[in-house]
């Protein structure tokens, strides 16, 4: 069984990324599998653990976590025989695997054990976070998280609240660096930015599909056009109805480059 994480904070890229790994005949993208709003669908982890502790009590021990993970992506490996897995792991489902004690800065058990098995991993950023929390407003208004069709879009700009902003710049900026901290010299793992992820035409970078392909031991992509489109336009300043107060609160700030 052979399996890789893609490790991202919310409304980084990762379903369009993931849309394009699964075309890949080699892979297969299981999604954010530790999502609590997906319990009951086959490839949720909480799915498989309620089953679990069900069968055997001393399985919702918090010690048993990993290699109930393991067990986890050994079924679904019986589905998709051959491919490598690619988990979607959010920064805030990385404690899932955690054993009964941690250290509150500690690295979760999930990239410990990933260091140690040398499991393959992508860190996909997104450091321009006014564009995220802009992506997760419009996402909330529309009710639509990921989508390939456009008339599903309906709202496409959103007023902007300025201490909300701030706190989630600030706690990107802080998660981003404990991601790097946990993973510093580790030789099995690419890191790109959603900034540098498409080409002019919307597809994935050649460049970029050329490291994923060769972190992961697979042929290059042949198709790298991913299976949805962006909810917000391509100008932030189009997307932000109070642009001009939100301009106003980053220039001047080590953040004010987000607004070009």
């Amino acid at each position: 069984m052979n399996y890789a994480f893609l490790i991202a904070r919310q409304r980084s890229g990762t379903g369009a990324l993931g849309s394009v790994l699964d075309k890949h005949p080699d892979l297969k993208y299981l999604g954010e599998v530790f999502h609590p709003a997906n319990v009951g669908q086959d490839q949720n982890y909480f799915t498989f653990l309620k089953e679990a502790v069900i069968h055997e009590p001393e399985n919702c021990l918090p010690d048993r976590q990993y290699e109930l993970f393991e067990a986890f992506l050994e079924k679904m490996a019986q589905r998709h025989p051959g491919k490598t897995l690619i988990v979607d792991v959010k920064y805030r489902s990385l404690h899932q695997l955690d054993g009964g004690w941690r250290g509150l800065v500690e690295r979760p058990s999930l990239l410990a054990e990933a260091v140690r098995r040398q499991t393959p991993i992508m860190h996909l950023t997104r450091r321009n976070a006014l564009q995220s929390f802009v992506s997760g407003r419009l996402a909330e208004a529309n009710k639509v998280w990921h989508t390939s069709a456009s008339d599903q879009i309906k709202v496409v700009s959103t007023v902007i609240n300025i201490r909300q902003l701030s706190n989630y710049i600030v706690s990107t900026e802080r998660e981003i660096a404990l991601i790097e901290e946990w993973t510093h010299r580790y030789s099995r793992l690419e890191i790109f930015d959603y900034a540098d992820m498409f080409d002019d035409e919307g597809k994935i970078q050649g460049d970029l599909g050329s490291r994923i392909a060769k972190l992961l031991g697979i042929e290059d992509f042949a198709d790298r056009a991913p299976a949805f489109i962006k909810q917000a336009p391509a100008s932030i300043e189009a997307s932000v109805e109070n642009f001009d107060l939100v301009k106003r609160a980053l220039t001047g700030s080590n953040f004010e480059w987000m607004l070009g």
